[in-house]
């Protein structure tokens, strides 16, 4: 079999990381090898010896070109005069007779978030830009990522003509198989080899689509698992379980399945509902790729399609349902995702069956949870408990899982003594059955000294915290995200105990491993930052405490959206740190911002709303206070 032609994609990863990643997913699909920096690393000595080496192996080079210039070698390049690397990489292969596609992403184009260049570099930049636009014939203009994909894929005859290239060597040798072979020989084992061919692309497009289905309801546990653990690493379960489910290589399914939705969607630029493909394939296909406004339109479009069925498609019409509400989790409406799965409990049936009647209670629970709406999930979880310990039996993952979403539910209300009483419960079976070196259980005693915490007994809670964080370093190291999160919370522990100094040391040797290993925009991280500035605000060190919760603003509304809960928490901590300094206009202009975005997200009742709604009373009142006494 010939080699697959390797296209080189030039482009700046900290701008453009993701729109790389499209054009590789579609390379992959028309198969294509791509290559990038990243890929083959930069340990091979000279960077620019090491980028020759690569692009002179490759059929032609992809070039993206956004606003930043990117990294540059140490040294004007003899041949080029000062180009980044990225310039270099077209420059260099344009130099040896290589194609390039240089493709200009404009202003409006998606760019990953990152810091913004001196002013010198992104003037380099626009040169560099201008002196491509001027040959009229060389460009694409590019301001969508779905104008990207089509792009790519218009290539195919210039990526064709590349592969008759690279095969040229195969019809060679194929000549002279025929002329030894005999015709008829090889006629039917050339048909074999297409017949075994056309069925391994079937079986693999089979895969494809079976993991279309799969991958949503995947990662939207692996969303629900993300709130207590790394979120990197239920993503990762995700991918894993998907890929084992189909039967494909992890890697590869990673490859290959957002190509697959690139290629399903890609006649359909506009998303709009008189595509041919059918509504749940395209819901599916958009949710992979991100596109969760569209993913939600798309479900419910198939769901009203399964309902309107003669007799009506029950089931259809559930999953759909529940995978509008996945989309609609992920961009953080969680009201409308109680609404959808309201839907689907309308169509199910406990004495029918009980287990998809028990999944649709317990994700309708998780929905009144996440709005903050803990005492009407708690009935629901009691009801899902107590079907689950007869079916499937009381120590199934289903039933620990129901039965910790119950005693969170029991906690945020205040009930910590019953919520310790069922988390007991979990504790002894899984140490029973997992051993007490396993990560869940670890997990599961890290949930323990946060009732601890909750109920006062904060030495107890940092007595557990310091022996799951024993373990954790020997078990999993000490790199590890759950560990690092461990050490987190003991900083937090101590922050809650008023020991603020020691909170402070504690937290600032993770942080800089944590932004070594997860970087800046993790969410742990960001958490860890803001243990750090609540220990500086104990302390009295306002002004750094200040410095660090405007930080964490900025880089919340940067990496999540300035709705999102991490984002509305650095407003309210960064309003009570402004109001410990007196400045409280501006406190109260960001508690009242974090108290409307939490009353829009989990609901009235929610912990975060009443916490935000006393401090900016406490606010109203102290500049009330202020403006009396005439200062």
């Amino acid at each position: 079999m010939s080699p697959r032609p390797v296209i080189f994609i030039s482009a700046v990863s900290r701008e453009l990381k993701t729109a790389r990643q499209l054009v590789a997913n579609t390379l992959t699909f028309l198969g294509y090898e791509p290559e990038w920096q990243d890929i083959f690393g930069a340990g091979e000595g000279d960077l620019r010896a090491m980028l020759r080496r690569r692009i002179d192996a490759s059929a032609g080079v992809v070039q993206l070109i956004g606003q930043s210039y990117g990294a540059e070698p140490a040294a004007p390049d003899a041949e080029f005069g000062r180009v980044s690397y990225t310039q270099y990489e077209a420059l260099y292969a344009r130099q040896r007779g290589k194609k390039v596609w240089p493709l200009l992403l404009d202003e409006h184009f998606f760019a990953d978030p990152s810091d913004p260049e001196p002013d010198d570099l992104r003037v380099l930049q626009q040169a560099y830009r201008e002196r491509v636009r001027k040959d009229a014939h060389l460009y694409h203009d590019i301001g969508q990522p779905s104008e990207l994909e089509n792009r790519i894929l218009k290539l195919r005859d210039d990526l064709t003509h590349l592969r008759r290239g690279v095969k040229q060597w195969s019809i060679l040798v194929l000549a002279l198989l025929v002329i030894v072979v005999a015709a008829v020989a090889w006629v039917i084992k050339s048909q074999q080899q297409a017949s075994r061919a056309t069925a391994e692309v079937k079986d693999e497009l089979a895969q494809l689509r079976q993991a279309l289905v799969a991958f949503p309801r995947a990662d939207a546990v692996a969303r629900q698992q993300a709130e207590k653990r790394d979120p990197a690493a239920a993503e990762a379960e995700a991918w894993r379980k998907v890929a084992a489910e189909v039967g494909l290589d992890e890697k590869e399914l990673r490859q290959k399945l957002p190509a697959y939705a690139t290629r399903l969607l890609a006649g359909d630029p506009k998303r709009e509902l008189t595509s041919f493909a059918p509504a749940s394939d395209r819901a599916n296909a958009a949710y992979i790729l991100g596109d969760y406004t569209h993913a939600e339109e798309f479900f419910l479009a198939a769901a009203a399609e399964a309902r309107d069925k003669s007799p009506p498609g029950n089931a259809d019409a559930i999953q759909s349902f529940e995978g509008a509400a996945h989309a609609a989790n992920a961009r953080n409406r969680y009201d409308d995702a109680l609404r959808h799965l309201r839907e689907a409990e309308k169509l199910t049936d406990r004495a029918r069956d009980s287990v998809e009647w028990a999944r649709l209670q317990h994700e309708v629970a998780q929905a009144l949870f996440r709005l903050g709406r803990a005492p009407e999930a708690e009935p629901i979880l009691r009801a899902v408990v107590a079907l689950r310990e007869q079916v499937p039996g009381p120590e199934h993952p289903d039933t620990l899982e129901a039965r910790g979403d119950l005693l969170d539910a029991l906690d945020v209300q205040g009930n910590h003594a019953e919520a310790e009483k069922e988390l007991r419960i979990i504790y002894s079976i899984q140490e029973r059955t997992l051993g007490p070196e396993h990560p869940d259980f670890l997990l599961t005693r890290r949930a323990m000294a946060g009732i601890l915490l909750s109920r006062g007994k904060n030495a107890e809670a940092e007595k557990e915290l310091r022996a799951v964080l024993s373990i954790q370093e020997r078990v999993i190291g000490r790199e590890d995200p759950d560990t690092l999160d461990t050490r987190n919370r003991i900083a937090w522990t101590l922050v809650e105990d008023h020991r603020f100094q020691e909170a402070e040391q504690e937290i600032r040797p993770a942080l800089e491993i944590m932004m070594r290993v997860l970087g800046s925009d993790n969410p742990k991280f960001m958490d860890s930052r803001d243990t750090l500035a609540e220990a500086l605000r104990g302390q009295g060190k306002l002004q750094e405490a200040e410095a660090e919760h405007r930080a964490l603003l900025a880089l919340g509304e940067r990496t999540f959206g300035v709705e999102h809960p991490m984002a509305l928490h650095s407003c309210q901590h960064l309003a009570a740190t402004l109001a410990a300094l007196k400045k409280y206009p501006e406190a109260l202009g960001l508690v009242r911002r974090a108290e409307q975005g939490f009353k829009k997200i989990w609901g009235v009742e929610s912990h975060d709303f009443k916490e935000a709604k006393a401090l900016r009373e406490e606010i109203e009142a102290a500049l009330a206070k202020e403006k009396v006494e005439g200062r």
